[in-house]
Formats: C-alpha cells, sequence, structure tokens
C-alpha cells in the first residue's frame, strides 16, 4: 500500500461551509473515480487544539501499490483532479507527502 496525504486550506473568498460541502461531494466523487485507490478518508477541522492551525483538512488517499499511485499521478484523470481543487481550496497552501503507517494500540 502507498498512503499520499495532503492538507487542504478552504478558500477564503467564498463561505466555509460552502467550500467543505464542495470538497465532501463533488471533488469525492472525482478522486474516487482514479483507479488504484483503495481508500479515500477526508479529515475536517472541526475545533483546533492549538493556535494557528494553517489547513482546514486534511486528505488520506491509500493506493495499491507503487504502481498504482504513479499510474493514477500520471494519468489524464488525475490532471482532471487536480485542475477541480482550486473550486474550493486554495492550491498554494496544499501540502503533500507520501508517507509510511504504522498503526499501534
Amino acid at each position: 500500500m502507498t498512503k499520499l496525504m495532503l492538507t487542504v486550506s478552504f478558500r477564503t473568498d467564498m463561505p466555509w461551509e460552502e467550500a467543505r460541502e464542495y470538497w465532501r461531494t463533488v471533488h469525492r466523487d472525482m478522486v474516487l473515480a482514479t483507479p488504484g485507490i483503495v481508500a479515500y478518508t477526508q479529515n475536517s477541522k472541526v475545533s483546533p487544539v492549538t493556535e494557528n492551525v494553517p489547513w482546514d483538512g486534511i486528505v488520506e488517499i491509500t493506493f495499491e501499490d507503487d504502481d498504482a499511485f504513479r499510474a493514477a499521478m500520471d494519468s489524464a484523470h488525475w490532471a482532471t483532479v487536480n485542475a477541480d481543487v482550486p473550486e474550493f481550496a486554495q492550491w498554494s497552501s496544499v501540502a503533500t507527502a507520501i508517507v509510511s503507517v504504522e498503526s499501534h494500540r
């Protein structure tokens, strides 16, 4: 499995709830149509515990493997997904990383 995580900050020129709803519905459906994705999780900021939380959400996208990740990133569909981001978020605030996952109890 390959996991991609992104931070998202909504546009400041539209109501927060409107941006969040677009992200949770229209954009989600676009992402889920990407071949090779096995899980897509949107985490919306509800109440910051510390000051200056610079994002409104964190996205987790899990791919079958590295090959599926690379194929998705190189696809025309993913270009369409990326082109949709300015509809609800500020591209300049998006931070992205591939992460290693370790679960503990």
